[in-house]
């Protein structure tokens, strides 16, 4: 009876311990796949948001850099020539130099904003200091902040700069009282 009863039990750990099957393999793949199929599509999520932001991230750099550019000469104008059509063309005299006046003309150039200093009557190279531009707006203000069409009124230029580059847009204003200007 005792060998009867061990036989039974070394035939049931047998019957246990003989393996997987197919079917279980076949649902442990699949399960596989679906998770990974899962973890590739939120990854590829993650990298489209993370490179929407990238190119986000650079159109505002690159706003943000002209804009202070623009607004640090304008704050050392002592005349200003021409404002208009995507120009702006101005005298400054910085501070910390000796007397000298350079004149200084921003002027948008396709989807470029270009800095050139006048030396001995013609411009130099025009350097862009933006790219992206799709509009460079310019008005000039009174000192009680009101809009005039005339230089001589003006105590404050407001600059108005779009940059788009695909679907991202990016807009920014920003005003500069001119330190050494009086009309």
């Amino acid at each position: 009876m005792m060998t009867t009863m061990t036989t039974m039990m070394i035939e049931k750990a047998e019957k246990r311990n003989r393996g997987i099957t197919l079917i279980e393999v076949i649902l442990a793949l699949a399960l596989g796949a679906l998770i990974l199929a899962s973890l590739t599509g939120i990854l590829n999520i993650s990298l489209k948001s993370w490179e929407l932001s990238e190119e986000s991230n650079e159109l505002i750099q690159i706003g943000r850099v002209a804009m202070e550019r623009i607004m640090s000469d304008i704050r050392y104008a002592v005349s200003l020539s021409t404002f208009s059509g995507g120009v702006l063309e101005f005298d400054t005299k910085y501070l910390d130099e000796d007397d000298d006046v350079e004149t200084i003309k921003y002027e948008k150039s396709g989807s470029d904003i270009n800095r050139s200093v006048k030396e001995n009557s013609n411009y130099g190279q025009a350097n862009p200091i933006a790219n992206y531009v799709d509009s460079f707006g310019i008005t000039l203000l009174r000192a009680n902040g009101t809009s005039t069409p005339q230089a001589n009124q003006a105590a404050s230029v407001k600059i108005d700069l779009t940059l788009v580059s695909g679907d991202e847009t990016f807009e920014i204003t920003s005003t500069a009282h001119m330190r050494n200007y009086n009309p």
